[in-house]
């Protein structure tokens, strides 16, 4: 192989090598901030307070924010955020759980470029005042929380999404 040619196919692999293990930003959007994984605490309560956003709870390790009907939540671990959640099913929003569940899987799809593995998991969780039918489904460091049951002897549906810093198994 003539010298220029080894040196042509020896980038084009390392760009694909560097490509490969440089690990991707992890991001969700709450309303109209985007948040992603390791941003900083500072940066995360500063681009929510600009946005309006009001702080409904906050300690060392989590805050819950609220923009309207639709509630936030974040916690953090060395100041750095690793879980942000969204609801896409509001009772008062204009989806059902059914049409919420649907866009909120087209849009995470729609936005990946490589196909998704993904794995469902039903967590059924039942208290003597409460009962939950949960199924999540987990793509990576992104998942999403369908719940069904009673809470306090009143009906709950969720749909939720959620990026979450993996711990290393």
């Amino acid at each position: 192989m003539r010298p220029c040619m080894r040196v042509v196919v020896f980038a084009l692999l390392s760009v694909q090598l560097i490509a490969q293990s440089s690990p991707q930003k992890v991001s969700l959007d709450l309303a109209t901030v985007t948040v992603w994984l390791g941003m900083s605490r500072q940066e995360v309560v500063g681009k929510c307070a600009s946005a309006g956003f009001t702080r409904l709870y906050t300690d060392k390790e989590s805050i819950t924010f609220e923009n309207g009907d639709n509630g936030y939540w974040t916690r953090f671990k060395d100041d750095r955020l690793v879980f942000a959640s969204r609801e896409w099913y509001s009772s008062k929003g204009n989806l059902d759980p059914f049409r919420s569940t649907i866009a909120a899987l087209a849009a995470v799809s729609d936005s990946e470029s490589a196909p998704l593995n993904c794995t469902i998991r039903h967590e059924p969780l039942n208290t003597p005042e409460n009962q939950f039918n949960r199924v999540f489904i987990v793509c990576g460091k992104r998942s999403f929380l369908l719940t069904e049951g009673t809470m306090d002897k009143k009906k709950v549906v969720g749909v939720s999404e959620r990026i979450e810093e993996v711990a290393a198994k």
